[in-house]
């Protein structure tokens, strides 16, 4: 018969109360979890999202570097690493659950798509630029930025108010919600503002290849953020209890697909702005930094002397003369044709990602 000594009895109640311990804390903890997520989150599939945005935007980044000069390509590399980040946050928030530590990867997610819309209306303008339409190109920008800046304000605030009290969630709810519809609109306005240029002849982007792949990249990812702020706005008026909001592979396909489908597209070398942008400026005629004798200099009432001009041509119906860094000069009209006869520099540019 087992003799029990008072160290050994105090031994095993001291055990036995770690495992009550342990036991409360992890139902405390899968409890916090299902409150805040509304299910219990895959590990597997936010580390495998999170790896799968982090191998885009290095890739990413190799391909501008071959397609340079794409500064404005950045923002898209920079939008991968707050979406990898997003979701490694979620990782964390998974296994340490709190109010703040559920938000702040969730701002990360639902804010950094806004960067790729605003890179798709920039894009647009230059191009409308660069074929010299007969429509404003910065007004066309300047809208749909402003309504973009407008969105990304709403849902910023929305989802900071949701992190400062539990009264506010409610109101930080309502606000996000408005951000994404005023985000749905944008974008819905922004295909129906592709479907009018692309239906105007005088246009000449559907004629060329490089147009046709501007367009398809365009609407595409356009599409794409579109699909997932419409989900997006489903998932935040349905409430915590519904089905979107509770079964995470909806999360996965609705929400992380779609801008992952967006940055997959830009590592398809056809379909790249840099690439696409670099062929239609250089199509437009003069579109690079040029450096002219004395009689090119003289041509655009520079001085007749030998001395060497800096040319930027950035329309086909402006040039910005620039002697030396001392003399700027606007000069409307074509070039006269003793210009286009002058020689080229050999490494140029373009003007309009400088």
């Amino acid at each position: 018969m087992a003799e029990y000594t008072l160290q050994s009895i105090m031994a095993d109640t001291t055990d036995a109360i770690d495992v009550v311990e342990y036991t409360a804390e992890s139902i405390i903890r899968e409890y916090t979890v299902l409150e805040l997520f509304g299910y219990m989150p895959d590990l597997g599939a936010a580390y495998a999202t999170a790896l799968a945005f982090v191998f885009l935007g290095i890739t990413l980044m190799f391909i501008n570097r071959r397609f340079a000069p794409c500064n404005f390509m950045v923002v898209l590399v920079l939008a991968a690493g707050f979406e990898a980040l997003g979701y490694a946050l979620r990782i964390v928030s998974a296994h340490f659950p709190s109010l703040v530590s559920f938000i702040v990867p969730s701002l990360f997610i639902l804010l950094t798509p806004n960067a790729i819309a605003f890179i798709n209306y920039m894009v647009l303008g230059r191009a409308l630029a660069f074929r010299g339409l007969n429509v404003s190109s910065h007004r066309i920008v300047s809208s749909f930025m402003t309504s973009g800046i407008v969105s990304f304000a709403l849902q910023g605030l929305g989802g900071c108010l949701v992190t400062s009290s539990t009264e506010a969630v409610h109101t930080g709810q309502r606000i996000v919600l408005a951000g994404l519809a005023i985000q749905v609109l944008t974008l819905s306005l922004f295909i129906f503002t592709l479907v009018r240029i692309q239906q105007t002849p005088q246009h000449g982007l559907s004629g060329t290849r490089d147009g046709r792949m501007l367009f398809i990249s365009l609407y595409a990812t356009t599409v794409l953020l579109l699909v997932r702020s419409i989900f997006r706005i489903t998932e935040y008026a349905a409430g915590k209890t519904s089905y979107v909001t509770m079964h995470e592979w909806v999360f996965y396909v609705l929400e992380a697909m779609p801008i992952l489908g967006t940055l997959l597209l830009h590592i398809v070398e056809d379909l790249h702005y840099g690439r696409v942008m670099n062929k239609l400026a250089s199509q437009v005629g003069f579109d690079a930094w040029q450096v002219m004798d004395s009689k090119a200099a003289g041509c655009l009432g520079g001085s007749q002397h030998d001395t060497q001009v800096k040319i930027i041509i950035a329309y086909p119906d402006e040039a910005l003369c620039d002697v030396h860094g001392v003399m700027h000069a606007k000069v409307a009209g074509q070039v006269e044709d003793d210009l286009s006869a002058a020689k080229m520099s050999a490494q140029m540019p373009k003007v309009w990602a400088l």
